[in-house]
Formats: structure tokens, sequence, C-alpha cells
């Protein structure tokens, strides 16, 4: 089975400082990755979101450059193995890879979800 990846772009009227905070922070992960959130932001450190009984997912953090990059190893509840999601900041600008996806039905569903 062939490992699938997407990439996403999105400008928002903020700073690279608001953006890496939004990644990092527990109180600002809340509001888009979970209802509840768990993080430890720092190489290897470990997050965890939960979205009210629906969906939780784990992982750790594999590389932080402040204000610039977030890796995170991501493992949702039903998916079949771990993948990577890398975010890429630049000034308001964040892209988002998400890699090593092999299920296809995930693959579908994550780029719509």
């Amino acid at each position: 089975m062939s490992e699938k990846s997407f990439t996403l772009e999105q400008e928002f009227d903020c700073k690279a400082e608001d953006l890496y905070a939004s990644l990092t922070k527990e109180v600002f992960m809340t509001r888009w990755l979970g209802n509840r959130v768990d993080a430890q932001a720092m190489p290897n450190g470990s997050f965890y979101t939960h979205w009210d009984g629906a969906y939780t997912v784990t992982g750790k953090f594999l590389e932080l450059i402040e204000n610039k990059k977030v890796v995170l190893e991501w493992k949702g509840t039903e998916e079949p193995n771990a993948t990577k999601v890398e975010f890429l900041i630049d000034g308001g600008k964040l892209s988002l890879t998400h890699s090593g996806i092999v299920d296809e039905d995930d693959y579908k569903n994550l780029q719509i979800g």
C-alpha cells in the first residue's frame, strides 16, 4: 500500500506568533483541534485532543521552530497508523502537509475534514 499526502494553505490576518501559539498552546489549540487538549509543546512532548466523544487524536511534537514550523506525529482513534502533520508558518500564511496516510478512506476524509 502506498502512502499518500496532501497540502493545504491558508492566509490569516494575524502574525506568525499567533499562528505558532495556535499550534503549541493548549488554550488556543482547543479552538480548532478539539474540546479538550493536553499538550507539552517541546521536542518529543506528547499531545492529546478529544472532540466531545466523537474523535480522539494522540501524538507527539517531532519538531518545533518558534514562529516558523511545527511537526506532529498524529494518530487518530480509528486511523490504522500514525501519520505526520507539518505546519509551516510564513507571516500570516499557514501551510499544512499531512503525510504517511495509507488508508484510502482516511485520505479522502482527511482532505475534506
